[in-house]
């Protein structure tokens, strides 16, 4: 991911500043880091509210229809970027199929979150520091930013993780938690959105089935008048319906 380059380019090539991986456990360090960047959280937040709210996730699937029509459109509109517009659209149905249209990429994702905070659970019981890789480093910083995702939708619980969970509290009060106004709660806005869209999802779970069952009615209605018309029809012209 682009957060994933700019930390391995901050790091290793940026002059000046402070650094962030001790270099005699840079190996460590990064294995870290990347098993973090290994996580599809995607995976995880639309399980959330596949499970929690359903209306949420198919208001977040109207939204994805639209700008995919949207991309649709501009590679009409820009026809020299149209093989641009259509591999976008293509990884944007691929997106959908994998993570909203489908729950099997969220076994192992969470898999992957657990086994990685057990991880930093080990890690910080025998720190002598309060950080994974003795002084703070850039797994550190990855930790946190994880912890605060998996906080803020209840992915992961910290009781049963002493370590962690104090590591978290500390993070929490240092300066650059509030400098890079890292949230740890579902934003009013989401909240809002999530409490509309359930509104909305009960209101459609009630009338649909009556709106499907009168449409059916319909049918059935549209169906006789048509059968009776034919027969008038028939009989009007003298066809026999015994042939």
């Amino acid at each position: 991911t682009d957060s994933h380059v700019i930390l391995v380019y901050m790091e290793k090539d940026f002059e000046g500043g402070t650094a962030l991986v001790d270099p005699r456990k840079q190996r460590d360090t990064w294995a870290f880091v990347d098993a973090f960047y290994d996580i599809k959280p995607m995976a995880l937040f639309y399980q959330n509210f596949r499970d929690k709210s359903p209306a949420v996730l198919e208001m977040m699937k109207d939204m994805h229809r639209k700008w995919v029509q949207v991309v649709e459109g501009n590679a009409e509109k820009y026809p020299e970027l149209k093989d641009v517009y259509l591999k976008k659209k293509e990884d944007m149905l691929a997106y959908r199929a994998a993570y909203m249209e489908s729950s099997d990429a969220f076994a192992p994702n969470k898999k992957k979150v657990d086994d990685l905070v057990d991880r930093a659970e080990e890690l910080l019981k025998d720190s002598e520091t309060g950080f994974l890789f003795g002084d703070y480093s850039v797994a550190d910083v990855t930790l946190t930013c994880m912890l605060a995702m998996l906080v803020s939708f209840g992915f992961c619980s910290l009781e049963d993780k002493p370590n962690v969970a104090k590591f978290y509290n500390a993070a929490k009060k240092r300066p650059s938690w509030k400098a890079a106004d890292i949230q740890d709660t579902i934003p009013l806005k989401m909240k809002i959105m999530m409490a509309v869209g359930s509104f909305i999802y009960k209101i459609k779970a009630a009338i649909m089935p009556k709106v499907n069952e009168g449409m059916k009615e319909a049918d059935k209605i549209v169906s006789e008048i048509k059968e009776t018309a034919t027969e008038s029809l028939d009989k009007a012209i003298g066809v026999s319906q015994s042939k």
